[in-house]
């Protein structure tokens, strides 16, 4: 009990954005429905939409979150999207890449070439970003047609959306891979103390159950 005591008022520090009142959790005002958490590395925000939880069993429910890049990270992946985009017309092999595209400063870990890769289904573009804040983020993409490319932009621009399953009373989450999946088929594990999801397990189980969740020793 000590320990959980302990990091529940830790949770007091946490930069989180409460867009709620202290009704309902699941009130449907847009006012008073979605909390805020900002990535540890000023890099993302994670959105959950507390309209969106389906309670399964006590303390343990789905809710749906959007993780979207904050603008300057943003801005990077549109100029590498964008710039890297002209490398589906080379021949498969290793290239620098444009020294225009590092718009997050001097990079602090060396930088990579971009692989053009080739298969049954046509090339792709892999290129690790060089900034440890991004956490071994990289540029993905298929080299398709112009929908490729769209699809692309607009997931940046727009952020991932994922439903995902808590289960507070055991310390457990896990993800769904569509929305409409069944809850009984989410790929579940043990939260880890001292990592982003920990962390996320703990705010967002006790805006939802409104207890203190489940913390092993």
């Amino acid at each position: 009990m000590g320990r959980c005591k302990t990091y529940l008022h830790w949770i007091a520090f946490l930069p989180i954005v409460w867009l709620a009142s202290s009704g309902s959790t699941f009130a449907a005002g847009e006012s008073d429905r979605f909390l805020v958490i900002p990535f540890v590395r000023d890099v993302s925000t994670t959105t959950y939409d507390l309209s969106t939880v389906q309670m399964l069993q006590p303390g343990r429910f789905t809710i749906i979150s959007t993780t979207i890049d904050n603008p300057d990270v943003m801005k990077f992946r549109l100029k590498v999207l964008q710039a890297l985009e002209a490398f589906c017309k080379r021949p498969i092999g290793q290239y620098p890449p444009p020294p225009d595209v590092l718009t997050l400063g001097t990079p602090d870990i060396p930088i990579t070439n971009v692989e053009v890769s080739g298969g049954p289904h046509g090339k792709r573009l892999f290129w690790l970003f060089p900034y440890k804040k991004l956490g071994e983020r990289a540029h993905f993409m298929t080299c398709g047609d112009a929908s490729d490319y769209i699809e692309a932009r607009t997931l940046i621009v727009n952020g991932l959306r994922s439903k995902q399953l808590y289960d507070c009373k055991r310390g457990m989450s896990g993800n769904l891979r569509r929305e409409n999946d069944d809850a009984a088929n989410a790929f579940t594990h043990f939260v880890k103390p001292d990592t982003v999801g920990f962390r996320h397990y703990l705010v967002v189980c006790l805006a939802v159950t409104h207890e203190d969740p489940y913390i092993a020793e």
